[in-house]
């Protein structure tokens, strides 16, 4: 787990940091509870006001949480700086220009007991459409389950069952990859050089025209440095 990811974008971490960012990942996005189970709780200042059971709450039939709206989202965002919530300004900092154009950006939506129908389909199509999320039931009578599937995080599963008693879970078991509704294609591989063009060979050159070419330059070279020191000599 200590081994770097080799990766593209890269990963500033260990395998052991890509682990846990997956389970973060994973957890904030699919641990879901039956919607009215759990509200905030009002008396404190505290903010984010946390979350707490709901007193006499009384939970619906299986059968009447078949829909979506059914199950609201128990954990926060994760929002794009890889928190639930934005880190603190230092108190010394001065405000510049970029501070006010961070300010004035829509702050992103919490889904902290948000129901599972405000999550974006997967696939938002008007032929093939995939929704973030399939609700079901299982069993008959007193064995009634209703369960919710991911389908953005494969293996994702939220039950509940009201009799004898309330009970709800959540389990996944995944690769660890999401689907976001788009089929991965490697990179090709770049194009395979060409073979190159028949080159023409030329015939060497005979041994007694090469020597007498360079006995040529030779001379050239004598007379010229001849006639160079005849200047200097005038």
């Amino acid at each position: 787990l200590d081994a770097p990811v080799v990766a593209h974008p890269p990963f500033p971490g260990t395998e052991r940091d890509y682990l846990r960012a997956q389970i973060a990942r994973i957890l904030h996005a699919t641990y879901v509870a039956p919607a009215g189970m759990f509200s905030f709780e009002e008396d404190t200042e505290e903010e984010p006001k946390p979350i707490v059971p709901t007193e006499e709450w009384e939970a619906p039939a299986p059968d009447e949480m078949v829909e979506p709206a059914s199950w609201v989202h128990y954990y926060s965002t994760i929002l794009k700086v890889g928190r639930v919530s934005k880190p603190p300004k230092p108190e010394d900092e001065e405000e510049g220009e970029e501070d006010a154009e961070q300010e004035e950006e829509e702050p992103e939506e919490d889904q902290l007991l948000n129901d599972l129908s405000a999550d974006p389909p997967v696939v938002d199509s008007e032929d093939t459409p995939v929704p973030a999320w399939t609700v079901r039931t299982s069993g008959v009578g007193e064995y009634l389950v209703a369960y919710a599937v991911s389908s953005a995080w494969p293996g994702a599963l939220a039950f509940c069952s009201t009799k004898p008693s309330v009970k709800f879970a959540n389990v996944y078991i995944g690769d660890g990859l999401e689907n976001t509704g788009k089929s991965f294609t490697p990179k090709p591989m770049p194009e395979i050089a060409k073979e190159p063009e028949e080159v023409t060979e030329q015939d060497d050159v005979p041994l007694d025209e090469e020597n007498a070419e360079l006995k040529a330059i030779e001379e050239k070279r004598m007379i010229e440095e001849a006639g160079e020191e005849e200047e200097e000599e005038d």
